[in-house]
């Protein structure tokens, strides 16, 4: 994103509420406390994907159409919105009190060519704040991204599935003693990227346990 553009948005937006724009209050951040109230938090899900054991999925906050959380989202991804990121990491772990702290989070990656042009990976700024509350280091360098695939945002479940097929390759080995692996998403509607990391991190490591982490869970 153009980098002026990206500094007006900020100087607007640094004291008002993203979603409905009135001034935020002491204390309130990127969301004034009305917006904030219109957030859902869905309860923890349990998927189990082809060969792969059971895997919790913590989310932070339904992501409705026209929402609060898709204003956030859309500010993530799409106006330097790192410490939006941060926030959103930080909240996953304070709505869902029983997590069980991973021993290490990895974010999803992106392909180098999109990371030069955003400037950052969203993922890593959502999984910083989680690892930062959870007392859990972040690992940027053990997974790569090696396909610049195209967006999931149109594509069926099935072509999303497709679409991340062998698109990550592993770089880095883990400690020996790692056997619990969060993987740190921004948003998960059919859970395909999340997934297909998750299989690549059993294929090295087959009694890993794993945990997904998202800012937002897509509604049907």
């Amino acid at each position: 994103m153009n980098s002026v553009f990206s500094k007006f948005i900020s100087s607007v937006f640094l004291d008002r509420c993203l979603h409905c724009t009135i001034d935020l209050a002491q204390g309130e951040s990127f969301l004034c406390c009305f917006c904030e109230a219109m957030v859902v938090r869905p309860l923890p899900t349990t998927q189990v994907e082809d060969s792969l054991t059971a895997i919790t999925s913590f989310v932070g906050a339904s992501l409705k159409k026209d929402g609060p959380t898709e204003t956030l989202v859309h500010a993530l991804k799409y106006h330097s919105g790192r410490g939006i990121g941060r926030k959103l990491g930080l909240e996953i772990a304070l709505n869902n009190p029983n997590i069980i702290s991973p021993d290490v989070l990895i974010p999803v990656p992106i392909h180098h060519k999109k990371q030069f042009k955003r400037g950052y990976n969203q993922s890593l700024s959502i999984a910083e704040g989680l690892g930062e509350r959870l007392g859990v280091p972040v690992c940027s360098n053990a997974v790569k991204k090696i396909c610049n695939s195209k967006s999931q945002t149109t594509l069926s479940p099935e072509e999303r599935r497709l679409n991340v097929e062998k698109v990550f390759s592993w770089k880095k080995g883990l400690d020996p003693r790692i056997r619990h692996v969060g993987i740190v998403d921004d948003v998960i509607t059919t859970g395909a990227t999340a997934l297909a990391l998750a299989k690549l991190l059993k294929t090295h490591y087959k009694e890993l346990d794993i945990t997904i982490f998202a800012a937002a869970m897509a509604q049907e």
